[in-house]
């Protein structure tokens, strides 16, 4: 049997995520976390435009999301 038809080829997202993985945003205020949150690629992209538009002046750093 195919593989590919019992698994697959997973879709990623824009930043080269899988689609269903999670992935985590972080403000920074010097080397100080003052934020996190993790949900999906989407929804992560989302927050962390929002969190870069009202903390302009703060790294906002975007990673994949390891804690399980």
């Amino acid at each position: 049997m195919d593989s590919a038809l019992v698994h697959p080829p997973a879709k990623t997202h824009s930043r080269g995520h899988r689609l269903g993985d999670r992935v985590r945003v972080r403000v920074w205020f010097g080397e100080h976390q003052i934020a996190a949150y993790s949900a999906a690629p989407a929804a992560a992209d989302a927050y962390a435009a929002a969190m870069r538009d009202r903390f302009g002046g703060l790294t906002v750093t975007v990673d994949p999301d390891l804690t399980g």
